[in-house]
């Protein structure tokens, strides 16, 4: 157990894999040591995504406990940020990926320079997303003084200004970005990024991690299963010390 940030995360460790595994044993153990571990009617299991691929269990959305850490994430960031790019995903209404979005960047508007939104969606519902995230930028311009570009797969395919802007972000001096994903289908994109950028992967993609250090090297990444295993390993750490 390791209480951290207001949060209590308790760590069900399990064995490396062994031959005799088999899943549906594995998923019964860990039932049973959650319910024996974690009694509280709030607590959100989170299952590291090597375990779900071992159990063959199906993607789920984003758990709220990623966009409640991601806030605690970004409040720990000292580095300061003039831009961001909010790169929205498919699995999750628009109005509710830009609610958590403004409820999350809330402290921060006031200092942004520069918002710009990606997001995929199907031709039938292009309208619809467009309208869902307007209606957020709308009230970002007149709070704010915040001006937004978005780009969906429609415009980002016809129009040449979401690769002018790829190169303009690039010259900007001293300023650095800050790309919020929350499980973007699109492609990264990393024309627009630079040296000290930081990336918050919400929805804590593994090759998007392994992507992003080959091609990136210096851009920090971010995701709220980072955060859970370096709390989980510092304490761990700091168990072993009290015990010797």
């Amino acid at each position: 157990m390791v209480e951290q940030d207001n949060l209590t995360i308790y760590a069900i460790m399990i064995p490396m894999q062994q031959k005799k595994w088999k899943p549906k044993k594995l998923l019964r153990l860990m039932r049973d040591a959650q319910e024996r571990i974690v009694q509280s009617e709030e607590k959100q299991i989170v299952l590291h995504p090597d375990i779900a691929e071992f159990l063959n269990l199906e993607k789920e959305e984003i758990p709220d406990i990623f966009f409640f850490l991601s806030t605690k994430i970004l409040g720990l960031q000292k580095t300061p940020f003039d831009s961001v790019v909010l790169l929205l995903g498919k699995d999750m209404f628009p109005e509710l990926q830009m609610r958590y979005f403004a409820e999350m960047m809330q402290p921060f508007f006031s200092r942004m320079n520069h918002l710009t939104i990606l997001y995929e969606a199907d031709e039938e519902e292009q309208d619809r997303w467009q309208e869902a995230i307007e209606d957020y930028t709308d009230a970002f311009y007149y709070e704010y003084g915040l001006m937004a570009q978005i780009f969906g797969t429609k415009e980002r395919d016809s129009q040449s200004g979401y690769k002018r802007y790829g190169r303009e972000n690039t010259q900007r001096n001293g300023e650095r970005t800050f790309f919020i994903d929350y499980g973007y289908a699109g492609a990264i994109p990393f024309r627009m990024m630079r040296d000290g950028d930081t990336y918050l992967d919400v929805a804590a993609s593994g090759k998007k991690e392994m992507l992003l250090k080959r091609k990136c090297a210096e851009v920090s990444y971010l995701s709220p299963l980072k955060y859970l295993d370096t709390t989980v390993k510092s304490g761990y750490d700091k168990l072993v010390h009290l015990c010797k």
